[in-house]
């Protein structure tokens, strides 16, 4: 079981998840796309990086930070997808979320 704190503070995950104690970690949460005028759809900007419209793409940010994006999802082609993501998130986390993509 993951611990968080020193030897004389610890508490597992669960037990702080039970005590809604959630100040020691770290939580994102998808970007809410913004109304695009010249599609007239509610879109993201992934900078030319997703080319494809899909129910797979995301965008994960801090609350209250949303113009920081952590971690971009998207449909490159139809074959391919994109997944770009910065520090806290370790290439294995970055992958295992998007894995997450393809359950929906």
């Amino acid at each position: 079981m993951p611990w968080i704190g020193d030897e004389h503070h610890r508490m597992s995950l669960f037990s702080l998840a039970e005590r809604k104690n959630f100040t020691q970690l770290d939580y994102y949460r998808n970007k809410p796309p913004r109304w695009n005028e010249r599609l007239g759809c509610y879109s993201l900007n992934y900078h030319g990086r997703a080319k494809m419209i899909s129910v797979k793409n995301f965008q994960l940010v801090r609350p209250g930070a949303v113009d920081d994006v952590l971690l971009q999802f998207g449909k490159f082609n139809d074959e391919k997808f994109i997944l770009d993501y910065q520090y806290p998130l370790s290439p294995l986390q970055a992958f295992c979320i998007a894995l997450t993509a393809f359950e929906y």
